[in-house]
C-alpha cells in the first residue's frame, strides 16, 4: 500500500511537469531598415542604435539570445524578450567607437523562433574618424553641424536620411 501511494505521487509530479512545458512555433518577423548605413564619426563617440521589430506570425517572437559582433556593441538591458503577434518592439543598442578607426561593419545577430534559420541578422556600417589637429575635414563638419541640429545628428535614431542619420540601401547618396 504504502508503495502504491509512492508510484500515485510520483505518476502525478511527472504529469505535472511534463504538461506545463509548452512548445513555441516558428513566427515571422520584420525588421524596420535592418541594414543601415551612418555618416562618418569622430573616434571616441557614441552611436545610438535603435531596430523596430515587428511580428506578422501567429506565435509570440521569444527572443533566446541577442549576439553583436563584437564588443564594442552592448544592448540595452531593458529591451523585451517576447514580442506577441500583430505588436512591435525597439531593441537598442550603443554603438562605442573608441577602439575602432576607418571603415567599420557589424552585425547583431537575434536568436529566437523565427523562420526561416531562427535568427534575425542587423547590419550596420560607419566610418570612424581620428580627429584632427589642424583644419576641421568633413567628419568634424558635419559632426558640429548635426550638433546644431535637433532634427539630424548623432542622437537619432530612427525615420529616412532626412531625420536621422543614416540611409538604407546599396548606393551612397549624391550629396556625399
Amino acid at each position: 500500500m504504502k508503495y502504491c501511494y509512492l508510484y500515485i505521487i510520483f505518476m502525478f509530479s511527472l504529469f505535472a511537469i511534463t504538461s506545463c512545458k509548452k512548445r513555441v512555433m516558428p513566427t515571422h518577423v520584420i525588421v524596420e531598415d535592418s541594414i543601415r548605413h551612418y555618416y562618418p564619426m569622430m573616434l571616441n563617440d557614441n552611436l545610438r542604435l535603435s531596430y523596430k521589430l515587428t511580428n506578422i506570425g501567429d506565435e509570440p517572437f521569444v527572443i533566446s539570445d541577442i549576439q553583436p559582433s563584437c564588443g564594442c556593441v552592448t544592448a540595452d538591458d531593458d529591451h523585451c524578450r517576447i514580442i506577441m503577434p500583430g505588436k512591435s518592439a525597439n531593441l537598442n543598442f550603443l554603438f562605442n567607437s573608441a577602439k575602432n578607426r576607418g571603415y567599420v561593419r557589424q552585425y547583431i545577430r537575434i536568436y529566437g523562433n523565427v523562420e526561416p534559420k531562427g535568427v534575425v541578422t542587423l547590419l550596420f556600417d560607419v566610418n570612424v574618424v581620428v580627429p584632427t589637429g589642424a583644419e576641421p575635414d568633413y567628419e568634424e563638419i558635419y559632426k558640429k553641424n548635426s550638433d546644431d541640429d535637433a532634427v539630424v545628428g548623432q542622437n537619432s535614431i530612427s525615420g529616412r536620411i532626412t531625420e536621422n542619420g543614416y540611409w538604407v540601401g546599396d548606393s551612397v547618396p549624391d550629396f556625399l
